[in-house]
């Protein structure tokens, strides 16, 4: 929302800039002529400084809103997930494991020590989140 207003904005000021500018060349010289210049020169200057203001604001609201309410979801997740992982260790056993592009020796430790134990076995999504059906 606020792009596309400020972007409207932005291209109504360069269409009355370049419009006034190119009206102002085909003018004889005089007052008017110097006043559609004037115009035309004002608006333009007016849109450059508000796309510059408008990318600062931007970039400093992404910094101070955006940013740390990212985090600290992220946090609040993992927390969450590690709560609630511990709850249920007791009657279901999981163990996550990020993704990689290389195999991990506790994943393949966990699962034959899981099997051992147990013959059914269930997998959740394709990010190696696993646990034994214990019986």
């Amino acid at each position: 929302m606020f792009w596309t207003r400020t972007g409207l904005l932005l291209a109504v000021l360069l269409v009355v800039s370049i419009g006034s500018l190119w009206i102002s060349s085909a003018m004889a010289a005089g007052t008017w002529k110097n006043l559609v210049t004037s115009l035309g020169t004002g608006t333009m200057i007016s849109a450059i400084v508000g796309f510059g203001q408008t990318l600062i604001t931007a970039s400093a609201s992404q910094r101070a809103l955006v940013t740390p309410l990212v985090e600290e979801s992220r946090k609040a997740l993992r927390d969450l997930s590690a709560e609630y992982r511990a709850l249920n260790t007791e009657f279901f056993p999981t163990h996550v494991f990020e993704a990689s592009t290389s195999p991990d020796p506790e994943l393949n430790r966990l699962l034959m020590n899981d099997l051992g134990v147990s013959r059914s076995y269930f997998f959740r999504g394709f990010s190696g989140r696993h646990a034994a059906a214990l019986q």
